[in-house]
Order: structure tokens, then sequence, then C-alpha cells
């Protein structure tokens, strides 16, 4: 159900009382409407409550909410650990179809409650979106095939600096950090790309197609957050990625599940997909989005670190620096985003006062 808010507009409302006939005229402040939806009926702000959740039945809502930063640290560890994981199970015979497949299907079903109060807007937002996750998926699975997990963690970062580049195309001009943090990344890619004599292969190119897909993603979703639910509109996104990946494995032949598969399917579709968008969702209603920006920024770093466990791989002082660029980019594309943002927001508070 969508909050109740009421907006009113600004009304001139009087600073003092005179009670003497013929005083002076009192001035009049113009008061802005978020003060004035304050004031106005108590059952408005009774109706704004959102409803509890589960979550918030079993006491785990405080403690979430309390421990908010280290939730979405958490989730990032959960995101930067399934590169390795999806790399092993390549490595053990997993088809890229029957993988991505699998996983959005069980994905999608722990999600599926969501949908029971989805409207027609979120589901045709869920199309595009899921359309778009699921290039992005498919692309970095088929990559994987011919590249390492830790090369590709990072190249899959690049989407940050995609975003402002991908604006272009609608008609909007990206400020010059923009163009310094991708000048950045490219540098860093190339130091990656021939790390430990290295040559870049065909699943370094996919990885980088990954990156504009899922850039592409992060560009539509914010055209659809203002009108659309967080919960539905991913439950819808991943149903769709789950459908679309069904139809290219049984289409390519790659429907089977193999017993050494399962495990690495089941992983990811219940923890860094459904368990992980559960938790950023609930987390990121306290945390500042330029905090979570910051904490985000260590996907990478992450998938390196658990590369490296698992898989026993390792860059050397090149790819070291590469990948070092590549994080410096994200962190000044993120603080320009952040910078703009926030002098937007002032400058429509004091439009608003006046």
């Amino acid at each position: 159900m969508e909050p109740l808010v009421t907006f009113a507009p600004s009304i001139a409302l009087p600073t003092r009382r005179y009670a003497v006939v013929g005083a002076r005229q009192p001035k009049y402040t113009r008061l802005p409407t978020a003060t004035l939806n304050r004031n106005l009926d108590t059952s408005t702000t009774r109706a704004s409550t959102p409803k509890k959740s589960f979550v918030d039945d079993v006491g785990l809502g405080a403690l979430l909410d309390n421990g908010a930063p280290w939730v979405l640290a958490g989730v990032t560890v959960l995101w930067g650990s399934q590169h390795a994981v999806m790399k092993q199970a390549v490595m053990d015979g997993a088809t890229p179809g029957g993988l991505t497949a699998t996983r959005f299907a069980i994905a999608a079903i722990l999600l599926s409650p969501w949908l029971r109060s989805i409207n027609r807007r979120e589901i045709l937002a869920g199309l595009e979106l899921g359309a778009w996750s699921f290039a992005g998926f498919a692309l970095q699975t088929l990559g994987l095939e011919t590249t390492t997990a830790a090369r590709s963690c990072f190249l899959l970062y690049l989407n940050v600096k995609m975003v402002p580049l991908i604006g272009l195309l609608t008609g909007r001009s990206p400020p010059w950090t923009a163009w310094l943090a991708a000048c950045v990344a490219l540098g860093g890619t190339y130091l990656l790309a021939g790390d430990s004599g290295m040559h870049w292969v065909l699943g370094d190119t996919l990885s980088v197609a990954a990156a504009a897909a899922s850039a592409m993603f992060i560009v539509r979703l914010g055209s659809f957050a203002t009108s659309c639910r967080p919960a539905p509109l991913s439950a819808a996104t991943v149903a769709v990625t789950a459908l679309l990946g069904a139809v290219w494995a049984f289409g390519t032949g790659e429907g089977q599940i193999t017993t050494e598969m399962l495990p690495a399917a089941l992983y990811l579709g219940a923890i860094p997909t459904a368990l992980a968008t559960v938790l950023q969702a609930r987390a990121q209603r306290v945390v500042r989005p330029d905090r979570a920006a910051v904490i985000y920024a260590l996907d990478p770093v992450y998938g390196a670190l658990f590369a490296h466990w698992l898989l026993g791989e390792a860059f050397g002082a090149q790819g070291v620096a590469g990948a070092a660029l590549i994080v410096l980019a994200a962190f000044v594309s993120n603080a320009a985003t952040n910078s703009n943002s926030s002098d937007r927001t002032k400058t429509e508070e004091r439009d608003e006062v006046r």
C-alpha cells in the first residue's frame, strides 16, 4: 500500500499576534511545505507509518537498523563472494545458461511473496530491468569461462564509471569529474589487462560488456525508483531474469542441472541474490546513499580476496596498481555525484523557504 502523504501549498502564517486595534500589521513568514505537513491532522501521520514486516515482528528490525552500516558491509562481502563461486562452478563443468537460470529461479522463488501486491507499473519496470539484469549476468558468466574471477570483478566494477557517460545518450552532460574518473578507470583497466604477462582475452571483453549492461540497469533503475516500490520491483526483476535465463538455457541445450552445479546455484540464488537484496533494501532505509556508495566500493576488493582464497588467484604488482586505480575512480565518481546532489538539495531548500 502506498503511504498516505498530504501535500499542501505554502501558507503565510503570522509570526506574532496583536491584540491592540490599530497596531502595526504583523509580518508573515512563508513556511516550507514539509513543516506544514508535520503539523497536519495526526491521522495523516498514522497513515504514513509503514506496515511492520516479519523482520519487525520477530524483533530483528531494530537490530538491523542500529547496525545498518555493518549490514551493508556484509552485503558487499556476499556480493564479492559470487565471482569466485561462479568461476569454480564453470570450472567444474556448469554451463553458463544452466547456472544463470537455476540461480535466478531459486532467487525468484524466495522473493515471490512480494509479487502478490505488485502493480502494472512495477511489472513493466521489472520487464525492462530484468532484461538488463539478464544481459549483465549472462555476459559475466560467459566471460568467466576464459578470464579469472579476480579480473572479472574489477572489470565489472567499471559500471560505476559508465553510468554518467551513458547519461550522454539522454542529453545530460556529465561533469568534468566523470571524465576524470573514466580516464583513471581506463588506465587501471590497461594495467590490469597486462598483469603478470597476461593478454586481453574474450572473457575480459565480455566482462566489460557485462559492466555496460549493469550500468544501463542502474540508469534505468533510477528512472523507476520514484514510482515503484523496492521490494515488488526487485522480485519482478529477479523473476524476469530467471525466465530469460531459462529460455537461454533450454534454447541452447544447457538446461541440465548437474550435481556439481547445484550447490553453487543454491548459494548464488539464496545468498548473494535473494538474501542480499532483502538486507540491502532494509539497511538503505537508514544509511545515506553517499555512505552506502563508499561501502559498496569495496565489492571488487572482496572479490579479489575470495578469488585468492578459493581459487588461488593473485595479482602481480601491475595488477594491484590497476585494481587500485579502478577503485580510486569509483571514489572520485561517487564523491562528485554526492557533492552535486548535496548542492541541489541545498538550492531546493533555499527556494522553498523563499
